[in-house]
């Protein structure tokens, strides 16, 4: 089951956030939380779906707390957290995901080697570094890459590049 699939898929992408954010790597979160660093990787991943318990140890390693909200108040909570969104909309953070794209197609071209859409993506890349960035584009761009992250070369994979490089084109073309 992958991770998008999970009922907890929100709770677990903002716990891989908040280690990413913390600078931690998952073996030193494993060591904060008590816990095997296979694990923490096949939670982030979508391997494992974690227990309660497992998810408090990893949000308190991370200085974190879990807290259960009425839903009706959820608006005003999410009103107190709002100022740590604000920094997903900073110049900083858009550099942080575009890096991150990059280092993940130079992965890619490790495995498919020269390919014509992964070139095209490194160029989008490069170009978006120096535009004004939206921060759904940003958000885009950064679940792109996950999406790129979990894909294989198989023969399916042409087409998925193509398609990628084409959206990415669009966004640098905009």
């Amino acid at each position: 089951m992958e991770i998008n699939q999970q009922k907890g898929a929100p709770i677990i992408e903002a716990l891989r956030d908040a280690r990413k954010a913390a600078g931690l790597s998952q073996s030193a979160l494993s060591k904060l939380a008590g816990l095997a660093q296979s694990h923490i990787s096949h939670v982030e991943s979508g391997v494992k779906e974690p227990t309660l318990t497992k998810v408090i140890d990893i949000a308190r390693a991370l200085d974190l707390e879990l807290v259960l909200v009425p839903r009706t108040m959820l608006p005003a909570v999410e009103s107190l957290i709002q100022p740590a969104d604000l920094e997903r909309r900073s110049p900083a953070y858009a550099i942080q995901v575009l890096d991150r794209a990059e280092r993940q197609v130079k992965k890619q071209q490790t495995i498919y080697g020269p390919n014509t859409h992964l070139d095209r993506m490194r160029e989008a890349l490069r170009f978006l570094r120096h535009a004004p960035l939206k921060p759904n584009v940003i958000e885009r761009i950064k679940q792109d890459t996950e999406e790129l992250r979990r894909h294989q070369a198989s023969s399916q994979s042409s087409d998925f590049l193509k398609e990628l490089a084409g959206a990415w084109m669009m966004i640098r073309n905009r």
